[in-house]
């Protein structure tokens, strides 16, 4: 009896092997963003969806070059254009996408540190500082927000010459 558990045990595990050792080969996709009028579009925010790390940008001629694995979807968006998802099949090197105009309107739209985000479901404060009044001498961004941003507190440790850096 032991024998026969330690064999089906044994066949269990050779079976599971061939899937464990496959191999996920990355493709390299390239090609050029474009406008609606077919000029190169630059600063082209492309990723990979569900892989946060795995991102670039078009550069100033619209060309771009991301790595994706078949099944992927790549994302090409850009603020005020429709967002565009292509699924990855095999390796493309000549790639043409094109962005148009999205019929939605700008000033729902609120562009924070995390990406962007509808006016009705930011959840927060949002504060907006003139560059004009950024214009002073400070050693550090956060002195110079100190006191115009509603909810910022710094503090500076030290008094001593060239230690004034906010915390």
């Amino acid at each position: 009896m032991k024998k026969m558990l330690l064999l089906f045990l044994l066949a269990l595990c050779t079976l599971t092997l061939p899937a464990q050792q496959q191999k996920v080969t990355p493709f390299t996709m390239k090609g050029i963003v474009v406008d609606e009028a077919g000029e190169p579009f630059e600063g082209v925010t492309i990723y990979v969806k569900d892989k946060i790390s795995i991102g670039t940008q078009s550069d100033s001629k619209g060309v771009f070059s991301i790595k994706a694995v078949k099944g992927d979807v790549i994302v090409f968006e850009f603020l005020g254009l429709a967002k565009i998802e292509h699924m990855v099949m095999e390796e493309n090197q000549n790639m043409r996408i094109e962005l148009k105009e999205q019929a939605q309107q700008m000033e729902e739209i609120v562009v924070t540190a995390m990406g962007t985000q509808r006016k009705v479901s930011q959840v927060g404060a949002i504060s907006t500082v003139d560059a004009a009044q950024l214009q002073v001498p400070a050693p550090s961004v956060a002195n110079m927000l100190g006191g115009k941003v509603a909810g910022i507190i710094t503090m500076q440790t030290s008094g001593e010459p060239g230690q004034n850096l906010a915390e």
